[in-house]
């Protein structure tokens, strides 16, 4: 009996390009990424609005958002909305509530994991080793390729075929990926002390293994 494809192959185009898509549609700027990864993160944004119409954070907003300028957060508002990243609710108070949407979401989550590898590294590597793994099937070869890119393009070490390694905490990204692509079979994560060419990694990642724990 012949095994159902698995749904990585099934749609005509994979998540890949259609997030690609999207990140070409919008601009981004350090302000909109670190709007969409608070609302992705579960920080609330509760705006009213002026006499002249404009949004402006109600009192007691968190701390987090009255840490980003007025204007910058506005026009980010505006182009998420515009581009139907984030919708802007009004509630029974009058004031209104920024959601993000299903197409914003799935936005947020590839544009935080694009940003891992911009991401500022620990003063101290703990010494731990990073592994991901996959074993994806011969007819999902395209979903494979997108994978290894993927992960080269963010800075990992291709240890050999299929492994990954990265030297830093990247749980929470590698559990977004498999989210992402719905993957969760196929791709696993390790995290390791010991690893054979030890010397080499550390050499590719200018890491000292004094600088780790683990002597």
């Amino acid at each position: 009996m012949k095994q159902p494809r698995p749904r990585l192959v099934e749609e005509e185009r994979t998540h890949l390009q259609m997030l690609e898509d999207l990140r070409k549609s919008v601009r981004m700027s350090a302000v909109r990424v670190k709007v969409l990864t608070l609302l992705l993160s579960g920080v609330g944004l509760a705006l009213s609005r002026s006499p002249i119409q404009q949004y402006r954070l109600v009192q007691g907003a968190r701390k987090e958002w009255r840490a980003i300028n007025r204007n910058a957060l506005r026009r980010a508002i505006a182009t998420f909305e515009g581009e139907g990243l984030l919708k802007v609710v009004q509630r029974s108070t009058g004031e209104y509530d920024v959601v993000l949407t299903t197409k914003g979401h799935t936005f947020a989550q590839i544009t935080c994991f694009d940003g891992l590898s911009e991401r500022p590294r620990p003063e101290v590597w703990d010494g731990v080793w990073r592994m991901v793994m996959y074993d994806v099937p011969e007819h999902s070869a395209q979903f494979r390729r997108e994978l290894c890119t993927k992960l080269a393009d963010l800075g990992f070490f291709e240890y050999q075929r299929s492994v990954f390694v990265y030297p830093y905490p990247c749980l929470d990204q590698v559990r977004m990926l498999q989210r992402l692509y719905d993957a969760h079979e196929y791709v696993r994560y390790a995290e390791v002390t010991r690893i054979d060419a030890d010397a080499a990694l550390c050499t590719f990642f200018s890491l000292s293994r004094t600088s780790g724990r683990g002597e």
